[in-house]
């Protein structure tokens, strides 16, 4: 990772920068929280996980009794004449208990049980999505914020170097087309720095839409620096993988599929319940008729024209489909971590790379500029040190945002994100 003192001085000079009046500067936690407030992609998700929820609480009542009150109130004429000037009335209370169902509500339970699951599953998919999204537009934000400084600094450094220049070619030391270039190497770190302020807007309204947030925020700014964890030594691939999302909609797509077989067969299955019902009748004189009942019914299908086994066939030809699919999941998301890690790691790497180079060239360029003021050193010489220096400081902040947004990719494969449900 690049070296501390490089570190503080781009936060000092971060921090020293003029911000308009009403400036908000968010951190990554500032960041997380307002995103898990306004972006729709996570609200969706959690009102699918609250959806599934009341599904398997609604499938579980089936196995509780069932209870009903009804009521009646009639009065009857016929050709206009009234037979019996009272209203007939009724009252009662129903219930019932199913006693066996022949597998088919634990069925059904399993079923919703498999789709809380899955919702659970699509609520950590859109976590790491929504975090990829958010850290990657943080980090650009950042590194946009990061490269303006530089540019900043590379002005100030052409503009010296213009003058040290200048002052050689009036001292008869140096041609002219040494002047030249390097008053065209000050307009072009002008020019690109012109080029990054105009990245940061950009960089700033992707982050902006990412969070969730509407309207125009011209002041906003994050505050951080680039610089990431890092990469795990040894992964259980078969483990991580089945740690996915991805792995988890795949299993609770299996368990669905177990469901319905089960929910397919209780076909050939009784249904057993109990029963039970007390009211009272009578008129507007005398409501006092008590009646109950109580009794158990079964049911058992002798032949159903061939339907449950058919839909037996094809509820394990469904689970049958699920178990492979689950299989190809597992697979792919194996492939797919390793080469995400090695990417991690190699990102991770580079940047320890380009810092050694970044800290090498810097101090090579601060000899060459003393030795070029001493007339020990050409310009042609001193321009080429110049431009390495400024090349490897941009290789260097271009390697800690690739190394950041590799680490970012890699928490999406493996499905780590920072919003939970409850938020």
């Amino acid at each position: 990772m690049m070296s501390k003192s490089f570190i503080l001085c781009m936060l000092a000079l971060l921090m020293m920068l003029p911000r308009p009046a009403g400036a908000e500067v968010l951190s990554w936690e500032e960041c997380i929280r307002l995103t898990a407030e306004h972006n729709p992609t996570l609200v969706a998700a959690r009102e699918k996980v609250r959806a599934a929820e009341a599904g398997r609480e609604s499938a579980r009542s089936a196995r509780r009794p069932q209870l009903s009150a009804s009521g009646s109130a009639e009065h009857a004429e016929q050709d206009g004449q009234t037979p019996d000037a009272n209203a007939s009335l009724s009252a009662g209370v129903n219930a019932r208990q199913t006693l066996y169902s022949g597998g088919r509500i634990a069925a059904s339970i399993e079923t919703a049980d498999a789709a809380l699951q899955g919702a659970r599953a699509d609520h950590e998919s859109a976590s790491a999505e929504v975090t990829f999204r958010l850290r990657s537009a943080f980090v650009s934000m950042l590194h946009a914020q990061e490269q303006v400084l530089v540019l900043r600094r590379i002005v100030e450094r052409r503009a010296d170097n213009r003058e040290l220049v200048g002052l050689r070619y009036e001292g008869g030391r140096e041609h002219k087309g040494s002047l030249a270039l390097s008053e065209a190497s000050m307009h072009q770190a002008r020019t690109e720095l012109g080029q990054a302020e105009r990245q940061v807007a950009a960089s700033r309204q992707v982050l902006v839409r990412t969070m969730g947030l509407e309207g125009e925020h011209p002041a906003l700014t994050v505050a951080g620096a680039l610089e990431g964890g890092s990469a795990p030594e040894a992964v259980d691939w078969d483990a991580a993988a089945m740690r996915t999302p991805d792995y988890a909609r795949a299993e609770a797509s299996v368990r669905s599929a177990e469901a319905s077989v089960r929910t397919a067969r209780s076909g050939y299955r009784p249904d057993i319940s109990l029963g039970g019902s007390a009211g009272r009748t009578g008129d507007t004189d005398a409501f006092d008729s008590d009646r109950w009942a109580i009794g158990v019914q079964l049911s058992f299908p002798f032949w159903s024209g061939g339907q449950t086994r058919a839909e037996v066939a094809r509820a394990r030809a469904q689970l049958s489909l699920a178990e492979a699919q689950r299989s190809e999941t597992l697979n792919g998301k194996v492939s797919d971590l390793s080469e995400l890690l090695v990417s991690f790691r190699n990102a991770l790497e580079n940047v320890d790379v380009q810092t050694r180079f970044f800290e090498a060239s810097d101090l090579r360029a601060e000899i060459a500029r003393e030795q070029y003021g001493a007339g020990l050193l050409s310009f042609d010489n001193w321009d080429v040190i110049e431009n390495e220096r400024i090349s490897y400081q941009r290789r260097l902040l271009e390697s800690q945002r690739a190394a950041l947004l590799a680490e970012s990719a890699w928490m999406r494969a493996t499905g780590t994100g920072v919003f939970d449900i409850e938020e």
